[in-house]
C-alpha cells in the first residue's frame, strides 16, 4: 500500500515544521475556528447523544428500540472513543439493526469494543486498531532479533515480502 504524500489526517498548525499543508491555505481555512471537546471529555453529552441516534436510527431502520441497558452505559462512560460522535452513531445504528428486543444490550455491541472490554482496556485510550498495531510492531522487532536485523529472513518469518517489511518499518519507525 502506497502512502499518501499529502494524508487528509494531518494535523494542520501553522508553522508546523513538520507540516507538508501549505501555510497560506491553512490561513484561509482557519479564519474562524471552533474548539470542540472530544466525547471522551463530554460523558455527560453521551446520553442525549445515543438517544438522539436512537430515534434517528429507529425511523431509518424502521425499528423500535426504547433504550440502553445500563451495562452497556457502563461500557460507553468506559471506552475512549476515537471516533467521537461518528463512531457513537455508528455503533447504535448497529445496535438498533441488530437488536431482537426493545433494550440495546452488550450483544449488539462489536466485537472490538467487547474484546477491549474483556482484555480490561477501555480505560487506556487504545483502540483495537491501535492494539493489534502494537502487536505486529512487536512481532516485527522480535523477528528482526532472531535473525540479526536480517530483513529478508525476518520478512520470511513473518510470512510478508520484503518490501511489505521495508513499508511497516517505515511505518513504525523501527530502524
Amino acid at each position: 500500500m502506497v502512502r499518501p504524500k499529502y494524508p487528509t489526517n494531518e494535523k494542520l498548525k501553522s508553522g508546523d515544521p513538520n507540516s507538508t499543508f501549505r501555510e497560506d491555505l491553512y490561513h484561509r481555512l482557519n479564519e474562524f475556528s471552533l474548539h470542540i471537546l472530544p466525547l471522551r471529555e463530554r460523558q455527560e453529552d453521551l446520553r442525549t447523544f445515543a438517544n438522539s441516534f436512537i430515534d434517528s436510527s429507529n425511523q431509518r431502520l424502521h425499528k423500535n428500540i426504547k433504550g440502553i441497558s445500563e451495562e452497556v452505559w457502563g461500557i460507553f462512560h468506559k471506552y475512549y472513543w476515537p471516533g467521537n460522535l461518528r463512531e457513537l452513531k455508528n455503533i447504535i445504528r448497529r445496535a438498533v439493526l441488530l437488536c431482537k428486543e426493545e433494550i440495546i444490550t452488550p450483544d449488539q455491541l462489536p466485537f472490538e469494543l467487547k474484546s477491549e472490554l474483556k482484555e480490561g482496556n477501555l480505560d487506556s485510550g487504545k483502540t483495537y486498531r491501535n492494539l493489534m498495531e502494537d502487536k505486529e510492531k512487536e512481532n516485527i522487532i522480535n523477528a528482526l532479533k532472531s535473525c540479526n536485523q536480517n530483513k529478508s529472513q525476518a520478512a520470511r518469518i513473518l510470512g510478508i515480502d520484503r518490501k511489505t517489511l521495508y513499508n511497516k518499518l517505515d511505518k513504525y519507525g523501527i530502524e
